[in-house]
């Protein structure tokens, strides 16, 4: 895995995700913590693994399918994030499959 950091609004960009999915799947813990950096200004803002761009993005597929913003409830979509090098995932009798990108 890279070690390579990238912030979470280019994250969002590079997944096709919204600013405000990854932010609150974050929050949620669907995605896991990241990075608090301290800005010129008053604020903070985030960074997060490069690695996690394509997790991203199946969360974000994921979430289209269930017509909601945010997708299914935040310990699957954990579930998948932590999954992801599998490239399937099996939920009572739906399986969701994915093509892992490295």
């Amino acid at each position: 895995m890279s070690l390579e950091m990238v912030s979470t609004v280019e994250a969002a960009r590079q997944s096709g995700c919204s600013y405000r999915q990854v932010d609150y799947w974050i929050r949620t813990g669907a995605v896991p913590a990241t990075t608090m950096m301290t800005g010129l200004g008053s604020g903070k803002y985030r960074q997060i693994p490069a690695w996690y761009i394509p997790r991203l993005k199946l969360l974000g597929n994921v979430s289209k399918l269930f017509g909601i913003r945010n997708g299914p409830p935040v310990e699957m979509m954990r579930d998948l994030f932590d999954n992801y090098d599998k490239g399937q995932m099996a939920y009572d009798e739906i399986t969701v499959s994915w093509k892992v990108e490295k």
